[in-house]
């Protein structure tokens, strides 16, 4: 029976069983690569938003953010290692339209801290 792994950030746990090579569940890496993804894309947004804010408090609270997003991403990139997978590295096209979309907003209507938040 292969070692328990745990992951723990900010209330996120996940739990698998190292497996042999041969029995990778590529359903688990599946669910971890979207996790992954989400986490990424959170990331980057808490990012855009650091940068953006005019409060140093914001931009702090953001930055902090997205610090935590990024070591939850890893710490799931490195889980679907363990299981033989190949982990994602990099967030959605539908975030990066997202993120392309708020950055036109705000050139149009300004930035502020409130439209950020």
């Amino acid at each position: 029976m292969g070692a328990r792994m745990s992951l723990f950030s900010r209330g996120i746990v996940v739990q698998a069983s190292k497996p042999e090579a041969s029995m990778i569940d590529n359903n688990d890496v599946s669910v971890l690569n979207a996790l992954i993804k989400t986490t990424l894309d959170s990331m980057k947004g808490y990012e855009d938003a650091a940068k953006d804010a005019e409060s140093t408090q914001f931009a702090t609270m953001f930055a902090d953010f997205a610090r935590d997003r990024a070591k939850v991403a890893t710490d799931l990139q490195n889980q679907v290692r363990t299981l033989g997978g190949e982990p994602e590295l990099d967030s959605s096209m539908l975030a990066a339209a997202h993120r392309t979309f708020m950055d036109l907003k705000q050139a149009l209507t300004g930035k502020d801290d409130k439209a950020i938040i």
